[in-house]
């Protein structure tokens, strides 16, 4: 190629001292672009036609363009017709920084590279303007900073001289007859082409046919442009798989006057019986569960999601390597569904082979996955599927996701689930499986997309599915009239249920509502245990016919759902983790219960560390709360969400090898038992309010994060146990604390009463136990069976908040309740008031004590948070929620103190007087502490004391995230121990040896 057009010294020069010159005008806009692929090749089933350049030129952030990690991404800007004379490029990203790359222009049929571009934000390149017919920037690399898709901002080719098309381009058609497009393996491919309008100069019809991946199947051909009428492009594929047909009309000078893809699919009629088997080199058999997480084991993994998300990531230049040789073990690996399937029963294994084969090379495991059956992304993505959608009350389709109750979408889900596992179940490099059957994480299912009625479907198949279920149930129409006192016609008459608190006309106190009526309950069984959990166990049985060995990850959704208990059964039955997304929020509570209660290993992904654009603040600090969370549970599974390891200092903090070590041991370790206990039900939560995420359960929601907060500090470790159905954690407790389990079953509440009988301390709430069994009724049957007379007074609620003074045991406390009532029990103890009216009561109950409260601890903004977010205020709805927060926090770590008192116990799991987080467990004669500075400041000479049931222990190790390990000095030993120095938000995780 001719080297000519090279970047002169002056022109650096020029644009380094004055920028750009104000003449200067962008004809990046006017001219034909093609770029080397796209977002979307799906685009609802329709041709992809390239013309001007809005969708990368005009700054908009609503028009960017997602850039593939690892291939150039090349952008073509043709000028037909008439050459342009541009002179300078300036190209901007929208969160990564750019790297490296080049431009190149295209004069007399020939491409010629012009210099480097150089800059990171905007990248920049100036040269001596010629006559070109077209321009291709090219970027080759960058920093890919965050845990967002990749995503260029703008493109602007700069010239002294304005450039207009000369012509109206022509039009390019590609069309097919063939049903969604698809056409049957072993039969060629058949796609009409139709040229319309005029062009002064002779054209040129060029085509060929490219995978998924934008990689060459067919060189295709060039033929004189028609001009009397379409012509039939045909090619016959010998294996099944998407295709990309690309077809453009050049000048006689390379330039393109007009350009349009068409994917079609080839489908082998055999699938899914009859998938082929990737072809492994390895023989090698899948390790087991106990191979992966057994004994000092744990899987420490980093994630491609970004990659994986483009449709045309090829796995080309990423070294497994890089992951291997910093110590992690597993690589997890999720293909979105459309990429995987984007035409019907047509299947893209080219994106997942490669993968799995980097996996073998480099001898690593992966957590391979397929995720998200949604549309996402605008246009469309399975539109095949689109009739299926998730819709709202009036119908609109506003979210994001698929009606799980439609059939033929649940039969799609279970076809692709068996492809998959079909296709890559020889490989020994697949550790586990992660089949995510419902398409979103937990918070997203419950998120607030169908106008705020979360993932309530109102869709005929789920109002078919419905009324199905209630027939199967209740067998004539009359008997579920009685059942629900209702006056249904038939079931065809049966409309989905509103809740009592969507239909509340105070909004503001909608969400402290419970629906306890049958008929609601009945609804969210069928919901979430029937349709949501009942569409993962098909997914799950498919995994396990086909591979009963290897374990299953993915993510639960038990933020919202009616039975946690169901949910961890189900994961129990099936060898499958229990996964949380987000391991930033301190909600510990909420993780404990499935790990301790149901003895399912722990599946977390910390993300606020790994998206430093995203979420702005001190990465150290960040990642140390989530390494504190994940000690704290024994996570058998932490998974890195690092799309981000280059230029991302957190890769430095989690690739030191004594931290991966102390954690693997950690997670075999058991939370050391507290004699008290804090009770929590799942199915108040879903019972209780809307449950749409920004408002779910919401002062409940921050109870827990309160009470996860306060069981963390010195000397207040409180265990949490499940309300819903599980009691065998009661036993050995002396005190036990009830969260406002407003709905308890009858047998959870004979073992309480049970409980305090023989002995124990209880502590509950006006509300503990107001429901039991399915009355739609408050019957308060838990402080009847305590003793409490005229139980019913307790829904006599006198004030909406007020602050109660303790008295006896409570002195000296100050704590602001909710929902007040007047208590009044003869013989009873008062221990707090406000304004002079009894708030909490104290009395014997057999060989125990009961501790009744009249209100529920922490403050009635909950209204008010709703109100600002219904009116879009969400940043002053967050400082309120956090406000909060922060101050219930304060409040109940003064009144576990004071509990623990009263129940006559010592404080407990570890002590110290420093501003930390930290928790005890147990594993043999060893003790693992992890600790987090959750202070501002740096602290020195923290101490730390040991249970006091406890034998001294004769050695301690600090080991910290981002330096070599902190030996505590050998000259301690005993009870008490110094930790020397920890800095602000750091964690570390500390191993005592006895």
């Amino acid at each position: 190629m001719k080297q000519i057009l090279s970047c002169t010294l002056s022109a650096i020069i020029l644009s380094l001292t004055h920028g750009v010159r104000a003449e200067e005008v962008d004809i990046a806009p006017l001219a034909i672009s093609v770029p080397s692929s796209v977002q979307n090749p799906i685009n609802a089933g329709q041709p992809v036609t390239f013309s001007e350049a809005p969708a990368y030129a005009d700054n908009n952030g609503q028009t960017e363009f997602r850039l593939v990690a690892d291939s150039d991404n090349r952008f073509e800007f043709y000028f037909p017709g008439t050459p342009a004379e541009p002179r300078r490029c300036e190209l901007r990203t929208r969160m990564e920084d750019f790297r490296r790359g080049h431009v190149e222009v295209l004069r007399d049929g020939e491409w010629e590279r012009v210099g480097e571009l150089t800059g990171s934000n905007p990248a920049t390149l100036d040269w001596e303007p010629v006559l070109v017919s077209a321009v291709a920037i090219v970027i080759e690399e960058t920093t890919d900073r965050d845990h967002e898709p990749m995503r260029l901002r703008s493109i602007r080719l700069l010239s002294d001289t304005p450039w207009e098309m000369p012509h109206a381009a022509p039009t390019l058609k590609l069309s097919t007859t063939q049903p969604d497009k698809v056409f049957k393996l072993g039969e060629p491919i058949k796609v009409s082409c139709t040229i319309g309008g005029d062009w002064p100069t002779p054209l040129h019809l060029r085509w060929r046919w490219d995978d998924f991946l934008n990689d060459p199947l067919h060189p295709g051909g060039e033929v004189e442009a028609p001009t009397d009428g379409p012509i039939t492009l045909s090619w016959q594929p010998d294996e099944q798989g998407p295709v990309l047909l690309k077809a453009s009309l050049v000048t006689p000078s390379g330039a393109v006057v007009a350009e349009t893809w068409l994917l079609v699919g080839i489908r082998d009629p055999a699938f899914p019986g009859n998938v082929p088997a990737f072809s492994s080199r390895l023989a090698d058999a899948p390790p087991t569960r106990d191979e992966l997480i057994g004994q000092d084991k744990m899987l420490w993994s980093a994630e491609l999601y970004i990659r994986m998300i483009d449709p045309t990531y090829s796995a080309q230049k990423l070294d497994f390597s890089l992951f291997k040789d910093a110590g992690f073990n597993v690589v997890g690996a999720y293909q979105n569904m459309p990429w995987f399937e984007p035409l019907p029963g047509v299947y893209n294994f080219k994106t997942l082979d490669r993968i799995v084969k980097k996996a073998e090379e480099t001898d690593i495991f992966l957590e391979l996955g397929l995720w998200r059956w949604d549309k996402y992304v605008d246009g469309g993505l399975q539109p095949w599927l689109q009739s299926y959608l998730s819709r709202g009350r009036d119908g609109d389709d506003v979210s994001r996701m698929f009606s799980p109750s439609a059939e033929s979408y649940r039969e799609a889900v279970l076809r692709a689930a068996e492809v998959f596992v079909r296709r890559y179940r020889s490989s020994p490099a697949v550790a586990l499986w992660y089949v995510h059957p419902y398409g979103q994480v937990d918070h997203e299912i419950t998120s607030e997309m169908l106008n705020g009625e979360a993932r309530y479907d109102y869709s005929m198949h789920a109002v078919h599915a419905y009324q199905e279920y209630l027939r199967q149930k209740f067998g004539t129409i009359a008997t579920l009239n009685a059942a629900y006192g209702t006056d249904y016609k038939d079931f065809a008459s049966i409309e989905i249920p509103k809740s009592l608190a969507a239909t509340s006309k105070d909004q503001a106190h909608a969400g402290n509502i419970v629906d306890n009526r049958p008929l609601w309950r009945d609804y969210l069984f069928f919901r979430d245990d029937l349709t949501v959990l009942g569409l993962q166990e098909q997914v799950y049985k498919i995994v396990r016919q086909l591979d009963p060995i290897r374990p299953i990850a993915g993510m639960s959704n038990s933020m919202a759902a009616q039975s946690s208990a169901a949910e961890i059964d189900l994961r129990q039955r099936y060898g499958a983790f229990y996964g949380d997304q987000g391991l930033d929020i301190p909600a510990l509570v909420r993780r404990y219960l499935p790990v301790i209660g149901g003895g399912l290993p722990f599946r977390g992904e910390p993300i606020r560390p790994y998206s430093p654009t995203r979420f702005r603040g001190d990465l150290k600090a960040a990642t140390g709360q989530s390494l504190f969370d994940g000690a704290v549970v024994g996570i058998k599974h932490m998974q890195f969400v690092f799309s981000t390891w280059e230029n991302n200092p957190v890769w430095e903090m989690l690739t030191y090898p004594p931290l991966r070590e102390a954690f693997a041991a950690n997670s075999d370790a058991t939370p050391y038992p507290s004699k008290a206990g804090l009770l929590h039900s799942f199915r108040t939560g879903a019972l209780e309010g809307e449950t749409s995420y920004p408002n779910i359960e919401l002062h409940r929601w921050v109870e827990l994060l309160g009470w996860s907060r306060t069981i963390v500090k010195p000397g207040l470790w409180v265990e949490p146990l499940m309300a819903d159905g599980n009691t065998e954690g009661f036993a050995d407790k002396k005190l036990i604390i009830d969260n406002n389990s407003r709905v308890l079953e009858p047998g959870v509440i004979d073992a309480l009463v049970d409980f305090v009988s023989q002995g124990g301390y209880l502590v509950i709430q006006r509300t503990s136990g107001e429901y039991s069994d399915d009355s739609p009724e408050p019957m308060f049957s838990l402080a009847s069976k305590l003793g409490y007379p005229h139980a019913a007074s307790l829904g006599n609620v006198f004030a909406t908040e007020g602050v109660a003074r303790g008295e006896k045991f409570l002195a000296g406390m100050e704590l602001p309740l909710r929902s007040l009532c007047v208590l009044e029990k003869p013989g009873a103890t008062v221990v707090a008031t406000v304004d002079g009216k009894n708030v909490a009561l104290e009395w014997k109950f057999g060989k125990g004590k009961v501790l009744l409260f009249g209100g529920i601890p922490g403050y009635a903004y909950t209204g008010e948070i709703r109100l600002l977010r219904k009116a879009g205020k969400d940043e002053e709805a967050n400082q309120l929620w956090a406000d909060w927060q922060q101050a219930l926090e304060r409040e109940l770590e003064g009144l576990t103190a004071h509990l623990l008192t009263w129940a006559g116990l010592p404080p407990q799991g570890i002590q110290s007087d420093a501003p930390i987080d930290v928790m005890v467990r147990a594993r043999g004669e060893t003790l693992w502490v992890p600790l987090r500075n959750h202070s501002s400041n740096e602290l020195i000479g923290i101490t730390l004391s040991l249970p006091q049931e406890l034998p001294g222990a004769t050695r301690a190790n600090a080991i910290m995230v981002d330096r070599t390990e902190a030996l505590i000095p050998d000259d301690q030993t005993g009870s008490a121990w110094v930790l020397p120095q920890l800095d602000a938000g750091e964690f570390c995780l500390i191993e005592f040896s006895r």
